[in-house]
Formats: structure tokens, C-alpha cells, sequence
């Protein structure tokens, strides 16, 4: 028990000693909350002798939940089997597949992942063509469409109920609702659910069969939720339901870094939680990742968020360097001060892979890449192409998919594509049509292809393919992933049809496939390439790790849970950091804070933060304002330094030139201007009445006031749209048929 102790702190240890009952860890940036969870894990196996397969803890990612694996097991000094220790979606799918049959689906069902689920919405979209204009149809794109989808699934909302955003014309509801079902219909008779089925369906089991409900809850009596800041409503109803009975739950979560609002994660979860579980609060405030200057300004910006439960960190570390704010000249001008800092600390010993850069969207990144390329220093960004997603694995795994589940339609249409057989989509649909229409599986008709009316010469290919897949189906439950695997590869010519291709990097990735696999088996020993081909599905979204030396460029979504020894923020400028796009409600700058505070807590030695002058967007070079969230910094932990514009900048007109020099200045006008607005009862609402917007009296550097936008002022005109610079930050394009809440100053 001592091993399992030391080393805590008193707060750790608090929460760690923590069984009986419910608790609330508050836990910081850099605070050690993994270690909380996985040492009280240890703990409850080693000093309270409880069953592994009696606790249960969820986290966000594949990778965090192995992490916590390795750990507890060192922790213990062996390995623990049946330890259940997964994702929100893993967990989800292990329930489904011993009762999904309660559901009405088969024994075969299998989960698609994003990418498939866009290519059925595109068929989905297709369908309904004829049936609804032109513009309705390409009004709404299939990942919005599968978005509002999703959000429907986990709210439980039939297909007759809202869906989108609200005051749609009828027609438009008309039309989601009419792809609502057939999408809901395709995946259902191909026995496919998606992630949002996944929680959706395993809500509806625990809720509506009491026995089932029972029976996970005095399987987990204890229970352990990472992140919880970023879950969602059905996330957490599936929680409190498996805690309702032994009620011995602790979370762990931190609201200063609920940055997921936009994908439907409740910040609001957290004090739900307290408030029905009557949970204790233990704060972790310790900071062991950054140096004092730098915690003191995460303090500060945390300090600026509404309605937090409140914590101050503090560290033992060093007092640290201050921040760095480059600020003044253009986008290719910080950019390489940026480089030359780079190649400077490289120089000091810092391994590029220490250093990361963030922005806040991803076309953001294509500048800083420039540079870097010319500079020739390596790099890597995170939300790339992913391993699981590359176009030869998902080939293979369409195989796997279709061989496990025959009536996978979509597994079916991208496997008759590899190796090339000359079977066309007009084939592909009529064998779909027939299976259908008689009652039986993709196999089976392809067992029948001589006997459908319009098939042709290529049935007998058909018909080989049907006995060929009929022998693979035979070992699917009996052995295991890369053995399975291997048949497949030596049946199917991949390598063949790859290396004709002189791609043969193509078919080395389909090997690594194979190891992955035997490195699934070895942790999964009982295994089939059911669970392995699932694996796939559930980890297709998180991140092929580098081991690389090389620095790190991502958006400050994905840095989260992230740290390196130093840190460069791109573009902190009005518009960016806050999206303009995000203030026009409270919830959404709150969020925006939020954004800024981990980006902020993401370094463990230099915060560096790029303040340009002017930047390219909208096809133009444009002036920009200092980020108001500049103001948040505190003065004594922060250094500026001015970059000196280039000789063949862009010139401006002087109306329009609202740049300071003193950036504080201006940060801390406008970041006033903003909280002012931000008090209003409703947002941005302006009181004065002025003279009705024409677009003829539109000109550029007239003032203007928007309803909800509130003053800016026209930048240009651009065919039959006004470019209008708010005082918020946003830049926003009106149409001119668009104008009836516009008015002149």
C-alpha cells in the first residue's frame, strides 16, 4: 500500500483514499489527475481487494485508457486481466453486443465510423434529390446533416420531431426529417450502427430493461469518469444510471477547460453531479507541469471565466520566464520570427518535438507550414491523415466489415473496387435490389447472380467471389485477429494489385495492419476479428502517435491533455482568439476563455503568442485588432517584443488604420467594449434607433448597427454582398436582400 500512497500529495491522496461514496475531483492543468485515477484504481485492487471486473472507469480516448492500464499494472508489479477501463463508446459496444438483440438487431451487426457514415449521408442525400429542390439539397452538407442527426439520436428525438436549427420553413423540415429516416433506415438494414447509436441504443437498455440495468450496476460498484467536463447529457444519464445503486463514484474533471460546447458537452454536468450525487469536492491546485509566471497567468485568464467552481493553482516550480507577445508586422513576418525562434532553442538544446505551435482553425496552418518547409525545419500535424484512415486499410478492414456482417452494404461497395473486377455500379445496385427484395444476404445473392435479371458476363464473378467469401466467413468466430488477417491476405492479391500500383508503402501498411492486430490479440487473448474490426471502428478518430523529432502543429482543440516545453500561439488577434463566430452569446466567449486558458496551460517553460498586425483572409490583406483576451495577462509575467513590419506591406488608408501602437491599449478597449456588451440582457442588442441599411448608402467606411452584431463598420463591397469589420471582432459578409437588420449611424 505504501508504493500505491507515495508520492501523492495530500489532496491526491485524499481523493485516492476516496471509496465509499460520491466524489467531485477538481482537478487543474498539470495537477496529476491521471495519477489520482490510476493509483486509486491500484488502491481498490490491492489494499480493498476488490474484483477488478467490479470497477469501472471511462475516459475520452483508446490511448489515455492503455495508458492507465500500464500504469495500474506497474503500480502492482503484474499484469491485470479484465480490467475495464475504456471509452464511453468501448464500454457502450461491449453492452450492445451481449443485447443488441433486445433492439432488433442480428447477432452480425457492426458499428461504421465517421468517414462511412458521410458516404452513406451522401447516398442518403442522393435519394432524395428528385424529391426536393436543388437548393434545399445542397443547402445542407452531409456532415451537417449527420451533426444534427447525432444530436437527435442522443436527445431520443423521433424522426417527426425538430431537427436543425429552429423557425427552419416547412419544406426544409420536410426534408431533414425525410433524411433522418432513411439514413436511420440504411443503417439499419445493413445491421450498421454508428457512434451516436451506440450510446443512444445503451441509454435505452439500461433505462427500459430493469435486469440488464441490475446487472451492470452490481457488476461496477465502483466507478471512475476522466474528463467529465466533456460529456454530454446521454453520457451522463448512462452514468447515472450504472451508479444509481452502489452510488460509489468519483469524477474527475476540470470546468476552466470545457472547450467542447460546440459537439454538445455540458460544462454543466459537473455541478449537475454534485448537486443529485451530494458528491464531496476535492481540489487538486498543485501545478507540477509550469513555472510560477506561467501559472500566474493561467490564474489570471481563469479568473476572467463566468460561473466557474472556483480554484487558484499554485507550484513549487521555478519562478520561470515570462511570456512572450510578438506582436506588430504581417503573418510572414511573425511566421519566421516564429522559425528563427525555433532553430534559436534548437540550438539551446530543445528537442523539436518539445515545441508546438497552435492555432485556432486548421487553415490557419498552411502559412507557418510555408515557412517551416523553407526553413527545413520537420514538422507534424495533428488531425492528419490518421493510420486507421488510410485508403489500403480501410480497403482491407471493408473485407473484415463485410465478411463478419454480409448485408454491410457499404463494406461490399468498397471492396468490389479492390482489386478492380469490372463490376460497375449498376451491378452493385441490382445485387443490392435482389438481396433485399428477397430477404437474404450480399452473399447470397452473389451465390444467385446468374438468376438477376441485368447482371450479365459478370455474374460468374460474382459467383466465384460468393464461394471464395463463404470459405472466409468459416473462421470468423474461431480464430484470432492476425491470423484471420493472414487468410484473408492470402487469398485476396493485395499485394500484387499494390505492387503493380509501384505503391508499395501501400502494402508495408496493410503489414503493419497485421501487427496491429497481433499487439490487439496479445492485450485480448480470447478475441476475434469481430472485436479487432470494432477496434479499428472506435479508434479510427484519435491521433497515430510520432516518434519523430519534429514540432507539433494542431488547432488548440486538439492540444488538450497536450504539453510541451514551449508553446507558440498564431494570431492572437480579434476574430481568431475569440472566434468571431463564438461571441455572439455569452456561453460561446465563455467558451472562447476557456480555449485561451488551455492553450495558455499547455506550456511547461515559454509561452510565446504572435499579435500580427495585418493578415491574409477573405482574399485580401486586412487589418487586425490585439485579441481583447490580451488584457487577462498579468502585466509583471509578460514581455513584448515588436516586430518590425515588412518593407512591402500592403498600404492602407488611414480610415481604416486602427491599429496602436501600445497593443495593450487597444486589447484593453476592446476587451471592455466586448464584456460591456456581454452584460447586455441580450447580447450585442443595440437600443438606438438609426436610418434603415440600403445597400445603395452602402459604401465603404460607413458605420454601421446590426441587430445582434451591434456597430462595425463597411470594409468593402464585393459584387451584391457588404464586407462589414464589427467592433466585436467579426468580419461578416451580408447579402444586400439581407439588410432589414441593418441600420446607418
Amino acid at each position: 500500500m505504501d508504493s500505491i500512497l507515495e508520492n501523492l500529495n495530500e489532496r491526491q491522496r485524499e481523493a485516492v483514499m476516496a471509496t465509499e461514496g460520491a466524489f467531485l475531483v477538481l482537478a487543474g492543468p498539470g495537477s496529476g489527475k491521471t495519477r489520482v485515477i490510476t493509483h486509486r484504481f491500484a488502491y481498490l485492487l490491492h489494499t480493498r481487494d476488490i474484483d477488478a471486473t467490479n470497477i469501472l472507469a471511462v475516459t475520452f480516448t483508446n490511448k489515455a485508457a492503455n495508458e492507465m492500464k500500464e500504469r495500474i499494472e506497474k503500480l502492482l508489479h503484474k499484469p491485470i486481466g479484465n480490467l475495464w477501463i475504456r471509452t464511453f463508446h468501448s464500454m457502450a459496444y461491449r453492452i450492445l453486443r451481449q443485447h443488441a438483440h433486445l433492439l432488433g438487431y442480428g447477432k452480425q451487426w457492426d458499428v461504421i465510423d465517421e468517414g462511412d457514415a458521410v458516404k452513406l449521408m451522401r447516398e442518403v442525400v442522393k435519394s432524395l434529390a428528385e424529391k426536393y429542390s436543388p437548393l434545399i439539397v445542397k443547402l445542407y452538407k452531409p456532415e451537417v446533416l449527420l451533426g444534427w442527426i447525432s444530436d437527435a439520436k442522443e436527445a431520443l428525438k423521433t424522426f417527426d420531431e425538430p431537427l436543425g436549427p429552429k423557425n427552419l420553413p416547412m419544406e426544409h423540415q420536410s426534408y431533414l426529417h425525410d433524411v433522418f429516416k432513411l439514413y436511420q433506415q440504411r443503417l439499419q438494414s445493413a445491421s450498421l450502427m454508428d457512434y451516436s447509436d451506440l450510446l443512444a441504443n445503451t441509454y435505452v437498455l439500461l433505462r427500459d430493461y430493469e435486469e440488464i440495468r441490475e446487472s451492470y450496476q452490481n457488476l461496477w460498484q465502483y466507478i471512475m469518469v476522466d474528463e467529465f467536463q466533456d460529456t454530454n447529457k446521454i453520457q451522463y444519464d448512462i452514468i447515472a444510471l450504472l451508479a444509481q445503486k452502489h452510488r460509489n463514484i468519483l469524477i474527475v474533471g476540470d470546468d476552466d477547460q470545457s472547450i467542447y460546447g460546440w459537439r454538445g458537452a455540458l460544462v454543466k454536468n459537473m455541478r449537475r453531479f454534485e448537486e443529485e450525487f451530494q458528491a464531496k469536492v476535492i481540489k487538486l491546485e498543485q501545478n507540477y507541469r509550469a513555472t510560477r509566471r506561467l501559472v500566474e497567468i493561467a490564474n489570471k485568464i481563469a479568473s476572467a471565466i463566468d460561473d466557474r467552481m472556483g480554484k487558484t493553482l499554485w507550484t513549487e516550480n521555478g519562478e520561470g520566464e515570462s511570456a512572450l507577445v510578438l506582436y506588430g508586422g504581417d503573418e510572414k513576418t511573425l511566421y519566421q520570427t516564429v522559425a528563427d525562434t525555433i532553430l534559436d532553442l534548437r540550438q539551446k538544446g530543445y528537442n523539436l518535438k518539445d515545441i508546438a505551435i497552435f492555432y485556432r482553425i486548421n487553415a490557419q496552418s498552411q502559412g507557418i507550414e510555408e515557412i517551416l518547409i523553407q526553413r527545413e525545419i520537420p514538422y507534424h500535424i495533428v488531425g492528419s491523415l490518421r493510420f486507421f484512415e488510410r485508403r489500403e486499410i480501410k480497403d482491407v478492414m471493408a473485407y473484415v466489415a463485410f465478411l463478419v456482417n454480409p448485408l454491410n452494404v457499404l463494406a461490399f461497395e468498397r471492396l468490389i473496387e479492390v482489386p478492380p473486377r469490372g463490376i460497375g455500379e449498376v451491378t452493385v445496385s441490382r445485387l443490392v435490389n435482389y438481396a433485399q427484395q428477397n430477404h437474404c444476404d450480399l452473399i447470397e445473392a452473389m451465390k444467385q447472380a446468374s438468376s438477376i435479371p441485368g447482371i450479365g458476363p459478370r455474374a460468374k464473378v460474382l459467383m466465384e467471389m460468393a464461394e471464395i467469401f463463404l470459405q472466409l466467413r468459416e473462421p470468423v468466430d474461431t480464430v484470432l485477429p492476425a491470423t484471420f488477417l493472414r487468410l484473408l491476405l492470402d487469398v485476396i492479391p493485395f499485394e500484387e494489385y499494390w505492387k503493380q500500383q509501384k505503391e508499395e508503402e501501400r502494402w508495408e501498411n496493410i503489414q503493419a495492419l497485421v501487427d496491429a492486430a497481433r499487439s490487439f490479440e496479445e492485450a485480448n487473448p480470447e478475441s476475434t476479428i469481430m472485436d479487432f474490426l470494432n477496434y479499428v471502428v472506435l479508434n479510427t478518430a484519435e491521433e497515430e502517435v510520432k516518434n519523430t523529432d519534429c514540432v507539433w502543429l494542431m488547432t488548440i482543440h486538439n492540444s488538450k491533455g497536450l504539453e510541451f516545453r514551449a508553446v507558440f500561439v498564431l494570431d492572437v488577434v480579434e476574430g481568431l482568439i475569440p472566434l468571431s463566430r463564438s461571441t455572439e452569446t455569452p456561453q460561446g466567449l465563455n467558451e472562447e476563455r476557456r480555449l485561451f486558458y488551455v492553450a495558455a496551460t499547455r506550456a511547461k517553460e515559454k509561452l510565446i503568442l504572435c499579435v500580427p498586425e495585418e493578415r491574409f483572409a477573405f482574399g485580401e490583406t486586412i487589418k487586425t485588432r490585439p485579441s481583447p483576451f490580451l488584457e487577462y495577462l498579468p502585466e509583471d509575467c509578460v514581455e513584448e517584443k515588436k516586430i518590425q513590419r515588412k518593407k512591402e506591406a500592403w498600404e492602407w488608408r488611414k480610415k481604416t488604420d486602427f491599429w496602436l501602437d501600445d497593443f495593450k491599449t487597444a486589447a484593453r478597449d476592446t476587451f471592455r467594449k466586448a464584456n460591456n456588451e456581454e452584460k447586455k440582457e441580450k447580447v450585442f442588442e443595440t437600443s438606438v434607433s438609426g436610418k434603415q441599411a440600403r445597400f445603395e448608402d452602402l459604401q465603404p467606411g460607413v458605420r454601421v448597427r446590426h441587430r445582434l452584431m451591434g456597430e462595425g463598420e463597411v470594409v468593402k463591397i464585393v459584387g451584391s454582398r457588404v464586407m462589414i469589420r464589427f467592433d466585436i471582432g467579426a468580419i461578416q459578409f451580408v447579402d444586400k436582400n439581407f439588410l432589414s437588420s441593418m441600420e446607418i449611424l
